[in-house]
């Protein structure tokens, strides 16, 4: 049995999710809420996978970060209104399992809960085939790919390290466990990070990194 945990801050929708998924064999909704109070509630820590409704992707990648402080963080599947490509990437980098779309959400919701709670991305048709369409063009390096990676050669290795890291949407804490340092330590690696990057956060920063790495 799937536990779900349902986070929006319209109640009609939340509502509208939790009758779609409650006949489906094996799922089981656990808690609903709005966004900034589902995952304090009693059955949110018992779910698999957490369905985050949001109308913008900023919304959801402030859940996300905020999902983060738990002990436990739930694998979170994002379903949003509009997003833009560099929002894809966005929420992906701060560590998202899934982006569905909410005009064919409904669709794809238990194929996408079950590939989340096993571990796998989940992504709406649409935006897995501009993704691939990006990653399947000329290898043509583009000017921010080319300053972006220009930007990277001022880092030293072990900053490499913790960007390669915080790209991965690992907290301070994990990054200094991995890396065998302090996490006062992590942070002052962080903020030397965006400021030879010119980056205003971390999340930006990790963006940079994306683009230095691109393909086209």
């Amino acid at each position: 049995m799937i536990q779900v945990s349902i986070a929006s801050n319209q109640e009609f929708f939340r509502a509208s999710l939790a009758a779609i998924l409650s006949p489906q064999a094996g799922v089981n909704v656990t808690a609903q809420g709005r966004l900034n109070q589902v995952l304090s509630l009693p059955g949110a820590a018992r779910a698999d996978v957490t369905v985050a409704c949001s109308t913008t992707a900023g919304e959801s990648v402030e859940f996300i970060e905020h999902a983060k402080q738990f002990k436990k963080p739930p694998k979170i599947l994002v379903i949003t209104q509009q997003i833009r490509e560099n929002e894809v990437r966005d929420l992906l980098t701060v560590g998202a399992f899934g982006i569905l779309l909410q005009e064919t959400a409904v669709r794809h919701l238990p194929w996408a809960i079950d590939a989340v709670r096993n571990g796998s991305r989940a992504l709406s048709p649409k935006i897995a085939d501009h993704i691939i369409d990006e990653f399947s063009r000329p290898n043509i390096c583009s000017n921010n790919t080319r300053e972006a990676r220009e930007k990277l050669g001022q880092l030293s290795a072990r900053e490499r390290q913790v960007l390669e890291l915080i790209a991965e949407a690992l907290s301070n804490r994990t990054v200094a466990a991995l890396l065998g340092i302090s996490t006062e330590t992590v942070k002052g690696h962080v903020r030397s990070i965006c400021t030879k990057l010119d980056a205003d956060s971390r999340l930006h920063a990790a963006r940079i990194a994306w683009q230095a790495s691109a393909a086209a």
